[in-house]
């Protein structure tokens, strides 16, 4: 909650649990729900501050960060984060890498790339990076 703890609070925790070998890390929005207490509810503009601090600390750290719940903007399959010693971590897949087919099917939402990537045993997949088909 670093409107109440502060970003310095958060950025240790994630810190810490980069260190010490969390496979990922979920930020939940605090007080996002009508049952949550009025002591810890917030302005919505700290939901595109915590994003872009979120952005920033994908880039200081190995951990893949999530922010739950997500605001969507659009479906596409973009890699935000990959797993340490994962299969995705092993092969030549990057952070911001856009998957646009598996195994020369086209996508139409990145859980449809999930669940494609997720039905094949060795998936191959087109991807676009910095604007090239690879």
């Amino acid at each position: 909650m670093p409107h109440l703890t502060g970003w310095d609070d958060l950025d240790k925790t994630i810190a810490y649990l980069d260190r010490y070998g969390a496979e990922t890390i979920r930020v939940f929005l605090p007080g996002y729900t009508k049952y949550s207490p009025e002591s810890i509810k917030f302005n919505l503009s700290l939901w595109n501050d915590l994003r872009v601090f979120i952005d920033k600390c994908r880039t200081k750290y190995e951990v893949p960060i999530t922010l739950e719940p997500s605001r969507i903007v659009n479906l596409d399959a973009i890699i935000s984060g990959i797993i340490k010693d994962s299969p995705a971590a092993k092969s030549k897949l990057e952070i911001g890498d856009k998957i646009i087919k598996v195994n020369d099917k086209e996508l139409f939402s990145r859980v449809d790339a999930f669940n494609q990537i997720l039905k094949a045993a060795n998936p191959k997949l087109s991807l676009e990076r910095t604007g090239r088909v690879e």
